[in-house]
Formats: structure tokens, sequence, C-alpha cells
């Protein structure tokens, strides 16, 4: 799971997330494949004082997102260890 802090803002429609993710190669599995897949982003607003988290499933042998889904929790009922303070640096 990654983390990335936002500013608050709202999210245009038209907007894609993408993803880049590593897995064994099939027929060798000595060998990496990197492969990218973009998917539209939910236009759930990033609101000050919350979280928004992104269920996102893949279908790695398809490369392809088979579904995205945002959902939206407080601050503080998050489980964020980091204070407000600690963000500020």
């Amino acid at each position: 799971m990654g983390l990335t802090y936002l500013l608050p803002q709202a999210i245009p429609d038209g907007a894609k997330l993408e993803i880049t993710y590593v897995n064994q190669n099939r027929g060798n599995h000595n060998n990496l494949d990197e492969n990218v897949v973009t998917c539209n982003l939910p236009t759930t607003p990033w609101q000050i004082g919350k979280i928004i988290r992104y269920n996102i499933t893949l279908d790695i042998p398809r490369r392809q997102v088979v579904n995205i889904a945002a959902s939206i929790h407080n601050w503080d009922n998050a489980g964020n260890s980091h204070t407000t303070e600690e963000l500020m640096y």
C-alpha cells in the first residue's frame, strides 16, 4: 500500500490514474515485467481533514483495471499515525 499526501482540491472529469507495477515473467521466471495501466480517477473531491482511500482491483494477466472505488474517512479516525506538526516539515 502506498501513501501520497495531496492538497485538497476538486477532481476534474476525465482525470486519469496511472499505475505501474512489476510482476514475474510467465515464460522466464528470472525476468520481471513492468506494466502500466491507466484508469479514470473517481471524481470524489479531496477535502480538508479527510483521507481518501482508493481500492484498486487489477486483472494482472489482462493488464487492466477491473475496479476502482473511493472511500472517505475523517483524518483522525483513519489510522493515520502522522500528526499535523509532522506534516508541516
